[in-house]
């Protein structure tokens, strides 16, 4: 072959640079020709670094033995250095963190390769090392060899973070975690169960470098540490195969820089933190404050929180060269559970709240929405599908409501009364095949499907979902319209959240979690259905009932969107509206004072319900004055309660029908018999009187 180009006969390298000697040569086919560099700049060719740096600590020397593009023999005799190097005292701190992206001097031994990836050391960039034939080790670079004597009797440790994954057998026998060697010895550190710690996580060890703990193989430790030329770290721990994971491998004798951080720091009252230490150069304890008289010495603690307030958080980390004290002043953040409005996010501010965990996928706040992009999932796992999740254990009889859309085909929805990763209640729409809407609860990871229906969503479009959750009676609706009622008290409380799966564009909006207010109990009965002792059903029996809302239009103007897909109850009778009025007495109780309206249903007893299931009707609205009610029918006289209804056990009742006084007004009530009053029957124009108008134009 040809001479190859690029080739050099010298090369030096250091942590301060290389340079070459003699590039591109072309020696002479059979016969010797000697090579000679001075240590002078002028023969030298600096490639990295400068000469200055270099001479600092030169740690290799390369003499390079192949110049042919093709084959050939190559012969070296009478190296040789002009003086003797001095053997160079380690000093601490020394290190290798591989964040300039290169191997930095370090190499492997029976590895299937080698990489120092970008991202996912401890942190940034990492060794990592693939498991190969025999025993796979790591050699770290020539710059840790030397004179060790001063760093004898535990005046510096080795330390350095071990992470082990593609986790496949048993732990092999244990042998050597670290080998040092040199003219005067070699001698063994070794490892035991505790890489365990290592598995698919990061794990910090520390190696006094003193006697003790070391198993010397030939020669003394003195005479070893004189000086040390070769270094050897485990790099394969399993009789199956493994990926090892290597970083910031240092000699050090500084004490510990601590840090910590927690998984949330905004909670609700009764809910966990998780803390994870952060400290540097390996503490051995750890001694946490957690600012409400909670303390620990764990590494990586959880915490619960028990009373509602800020917490100052303090850590003191200790190694065997001092300790160092990290206070985060008002860290913690315990919001408390007790109010009615227990959380909302519009997401309009591009910074995800503090009270968001996740699980799997890419979440982002952007454009005034929550949006999960990756398009993560198990195949039949929806266990494993993508989590945003928020709340407290303790919550309980709530509402969680929020606007949802996805752009892509595959499951979104929600979770509630969430307890784990493995019990919960969720809800998902799916568009692919099989379409549909699920209700389903997890227990210990068994899904038991509530409710299902084969109804597809249109994507892009947007949807409101509400569900109700309230002692075991969930009620899912969707765009205001009741779609699934089912009775579980397997959860009775629990955080709340935001799902999807497989799906890469889902968005959410206007996230909001209340009580369902105040239960108000009302009882009312229609002359025109009163039978004697109960009421008719006949319109609900001969489908003439709508399924929304009846009371849009004027006079009414209720434009709430409530609706059910059908009657489940048989004992609807009507649609009904009550008006909420905030005023001092029944007389100024007019329709200025209205709080709310809510268009619902009247059942055959009289009473009045949610169309969510059959749930109560809520209060939301704070009273100022006194609550006073109105009751609307369609063709039949509204009434206003005489009196102003009081809250007695956590509920408001009334009940009109006992009495004609107890609507507002003269004769406010038919006298329907049997001591029972009714609402007059025949106002058909909905005008407010009964008159001529009525008969004329409607009766007749």
């Amino acid at each position: 072959g040809n001479y190859a180009s690029g080739t050099f006969v010298f090369q030096i390298s250091g942590p301060g640079g290389t340079a070459r000697s003699f590039i591109n040569p072309q020696p002479p086919q059979d016969t010797w020709t000697n090579y000679t560099a001075y240590l002078d700049p002028a023969n030298w060719t600096i490639t990295s670094g400068t000469w200055n740096a270099l001479l600092q600590h030169v740690s290799e020397v390369i003499v390079r033995a192949e110049y042919i593009n093709g084959g050939e023999y190559n012969r070296l005799d009478n190296i040789s250095l002009s003086f003797s190097p001095a053997i160079v005292p380690i000093t601490p701190v020394i290190c290798s963190d591989f964040e300039s992206g290169l191997f930095e001097g370090w190499s492997v031994i029976s590895s299937a390769g080698a990489s120092i990836p970008s991202s996912g050391g401890n942190p940034g960039k990492y060794f990592r090392i693939t498991d190969g034939s025999g025993i796979s080790l790591a050699v770290p670079s020539s710059k840790f060899h030397g004179d060790w004597s001063l760093l004898d009797g535990h005046n510096a440790e080795i330390q350095l973070d071990y992470k082990i994954t593609n986790i496949n057998g048993s732990l092999l026998p244990a042998y050597p975690l670290v080998k040092i060697s040199g003219p005067g010895g070699e001698a063994t550190y070794p490892w035991d169960n505790g890489i365990m710690n290592a598995y698919d996580n990061w794990h910090s060890f520390s190696i006094p470098i003193e006697q003790s703990g070391w198993t010397v193989i030939n020669g003394s430790w003195a005479a070893l540490l004189n000086y040390v030329t070769d270094i050897q770290l485990a790099a394969e721990f399993l009789d199956g195969s493994e990926i090892v994971c290597i970083d910031n491998f240092c000699i050090s004798d500084l004490p510990p820089s601590t840090d910590f951080i927690a998984d949330k720091t905004f909670i609700f009252l009764g809910d966990e933190v998780q803390f994870s230490d952060q400290t540097s150069s390996v503490p051995q304890t750890w001694d946490w404050d957690f600012g409400d008289s909670g303390t620990s010495t764990d590494a990586n603690p959880s915490h619960q929180y028990n009373a509602v307030g800020l917490y100052t958080v303090e850590l003191t980390a200790t190694n065997h060269f001092g300790s160092d004290t990290e206070t985060k002043t008002d860290y913690i953040e315990v919001y408390p559970t007790d109010q009615c409005l227990k959380f909302e996010d519009d997401f309009d501010d591009n910074d995800i709240h503090p009270v968001w965990s996740f699980k799997n996928g890419t979440w982002s706040e952007t454009s005034q929405v929550m949006r999960q992009s990756s398009n993560h999932y198990v195949n039949e796992n929806y266990l494993e599908g993508c989590f945003a999740v928020a709340g407290s254990l303790l919550w309980e009889d709530y509402i969680l409501s929020c606007d949802f859309r996805s752009t892509d085909n595959d499951k979104i929805g929600f979770v509630f009364n969430y307890q784990d990763e493995q019990n919960m209640y969720m809800f998902r729409w799916n568009l692919q095949s099989p379409t549909g809407r699920t209700l389903s609860k997890y227990v210990a990871g068994v899904e038991t499907v509530l409710a299902f229906d084969d109804v597809p969503y249109v994507q892009n479009d947007w949807y409101y979902a509400d569900i109700y959750s309230s002692g075991g009676n969930i009620v899912l609706a969707i765009n205001g319209t009741e779609i699934f009622s089912v009775l579980d008290n397997t959860f009775l409380s629990g955080k709340v959240g935001l799902y999807c799966w497989g799906n890469q564009s889902s968005y959410f909006d206007n996230f909001r979690v209340e009580c369902p207010g105040t239960p108000v109990e009302l009882t009312v009965f229609l002359e025109g259905s009163y039978n004697g002792s109960d009421m008719n059903t006949d319109l609900l029996n001969n489908d003439y009932l709508s399924t929304t809302n009846p009371y849009i239009a004027a006079p009414w103007n209720h434009t709430g969107s409530e609706g059910v897909l059908s009657f489940s109850n048989p004992d609807v009778v009507d649609w009904v509206l009550v008006d909420f009025r905030d005023a001092s007495s029944a007389s100024t109780a007019l329709p200025a004072t209205s709080i709310e309206t809510k268009a619902v249903l009247l059942l055959k007893d009289g009473q009045i319900v949610s169309p969510y299931g059959g749930l109560p009707i809520y209060l939301n609205t704070p009273i100022t004055n006194n609550l006073y009610v109105v009751v609307k029918q369609r063709n039949h006289l509204g009434i206003l309660s005489a009196n102003a209804l009081t809250e007695v056990g956590g509920k408001y009742s009334y009940n009109f029908t006992t009495a004609s006084g107890q609507a507002y007004g003269t004769d406010a009530q038919m006298n329907l018999g049997g001591g029972m009053y009714g609402m007059y029957a025949g106002d058909a124009d909905a005008s407010g009187t009964i008159n001529d108008a009525d008969k004329n134009v409607d009766w007749e």
